[in-house]
């Protein structure tokens, strides 16, 4: 999904914006019911209960409170998350102090780097 701002290392590897039909980034909605999403109930578990039994599995359910997953960046969606990671574009890049490259080098890179193929 081209969301631009991808929060699946934030959410045990689970994505909320393909995975959720409410993309809910930071936590449950609440409307969840005995692990089941509300919205298909008895057909598909919560996205935050996978991610937390898959990370219980290793011990490392914890890593769920560790960060606060900001709302999608709007402004980036059906755009490239891995460019925008690599850009330091995303919420991830900026967490982990990743600088913004500005634009006009990384063209000129992306160009330089075609012609030489």
């Amino acid at each position: 999904m081209d969301c631009g701002d991808c929060a699946l290392v934030d959410i045990a590897y689970v994505c909320p914006m393909s995975q959720c039909p409410k993309n809910q980034r930071n936590g449950a909605c609440g409307g969840s019911y005995e692990r089941w999403c509300e919205v298909y109930p008895n057909e598909q578990k919560c996205i935050w209960v996978q991610a937390y039994e898959r990370l219980k599995a290793y011990s490392e359910e914890a890593k769920l409170a560790e960060t606060i997953v900001p709302p999608c960046n709007w402004d980036l969606w059906q755009t490239s998350s891995w460019l925008n990671f690599y850009l330091g574009r995303d919420h991830t890049a900026k967490r982990l102090g990743r600088k913004t490259a500005p634009a006009e080098k990384c063209t000129e890179g992306l160009w330089r780097n075609r012609s030489e193929r």
